[in-house]
């Protein structure tokens, strides 16, 4: 269940995130798109900031849907610095994450970025990635790629820096996010394209699942704001979709439960057949074995399951729940 955030604080993110929403606005007729679009960006609005408020969103769906969650939060330029481990106090990373701390300093360097974000997931998890859910990396950008020999794409074509090159492949299964914040517009368009090349190489190289992620190109300058916040809010829909089911004993007692992490679809290829398999809404229970009976049975993934009750319906069900746990 871990997810690990990282942002990209070099000096590019320090830019307006719409540079012309004030004076396009303030041309505009109050009922056209440019005036309604510029009132849902803020003027002064750094990519920085746009970044953290698509994190801290993030942050707040896993503070209410994803309680059992560990987040690590990782800013790089050109150093690393990790700012709160795998924990699941997100009252804390969201502080941190706010902070003046976390601002632009100069150039990204994805090199150093993949050797420390690398380690930290295989230090703390190691043996308990795959049965504890996979890792979910969350990556924001502008879009900047560095610069020299040290650029991501110099580094892409091998042979440069042998501590890159040792990254690939990940030693852990999961699914990278990359969100890319650069403003739309024909001179922004080239920084897309190179970024989108180069970050899908990453994944296509770290043997994760993932996509690459931007705005659109025909958003208007002052809606930069805006897009992004929809690109964050694709991210929770497809990565933290919650499960929602019924714990059924007999034919009287149910309760709502939500499993976490989340199950996924289960698949394997065999010789002479493809084997899938799917977590169903409806969870029965058929018995009850003693621990010693169980032992440690091979398991493909292990789930926690909470009670998904609303406060109105507490005294009705979370009763039944709870005599589940005692018995």
């Amino acid at each position: 269940m871990p997810t690990l955030l990282l942002l990209d604080c070099s000096l590019s993110m320090m830019r307006l995130a719409s540079p012309t929403s004030t004076s396009l606005s303030s041309n505009a007729p109050p009922e056209s798109p440019a005036a309604a679009a510029s009132e849902d960006s803020s003027p002064g609005l750094t990519l920085m900031d746009v970044a953290k408020r698509g994190m801290d969103r993030l942050l707040s769906h896993l503070e209410t849907s994803y309680r059992m969650e560990h987040v690590s939060l990782l800013c790089y330029s050109s150093d690393i610095t990790l700012y709160t481990p795998f924990q699941r106090d997100v009252a804390d990373i969201r502080q941190r994450l706010n902070s003046s701390q976390v601002e632009g300093a100069d150039t990204a360097n994805a090199a150093r970025m993949l050797r420390g974000a690398i380690p930290l997931v295989s230090e703390q998890w190691g043996a308990a990635i795959g049965a504890s859910g996979d890792v979910k990396i969350v990556l924001v950008t502008d879009g900047g790629l560095g610069h020299g020999q040290f650029s991501l794409p110099s580094l892409l074509r091998g042979g440069v820096n042998a501590d890159f090159d040792a990254c690939f492949p990940f030693p852990f299964n999961g699914q990278i996010s990359v969100l890319c914040l650069a403003q739309p517009g024909p001179e922004r368009g080239a920084t897309v394209a190179a970024a989108k090349e180069a970050y899908e190489k990453v994944i296509e190289r770290s043997g994760l699942q993932g996509r690459f992620l931007s705005i659109p190109p025909d958003t208007p300058s002052q809606s930069t704001a805006v897009a992004a916040d929809k690109l964050f809010a694709e991210v929770i829909s497809e990565q933290y979709r919650e499960y929602t089911g019924t714990l059924r004993l007999g034919n009287e007692m149910s309760s709502p439960i939500t499993l976490c992490p989340p199950p996924t679809p289960y698949k394997k290829t065999k010789d002479f057949e493809v084997v899938e398999a799917t977590v169903l809404p409806a969870i029965d229970v058929v018995g009850f074995l003693g621990i010693a009976e169980v032992a440690s049975p091979p398991v493909l993934s292990r789930h926690l399951v909470l009670p998904a009750v609303k406060a109105t319906e507490e005294e009705n069900r979370y009763g039944f729940f709870h005599l589940l746990i005692w018995l």
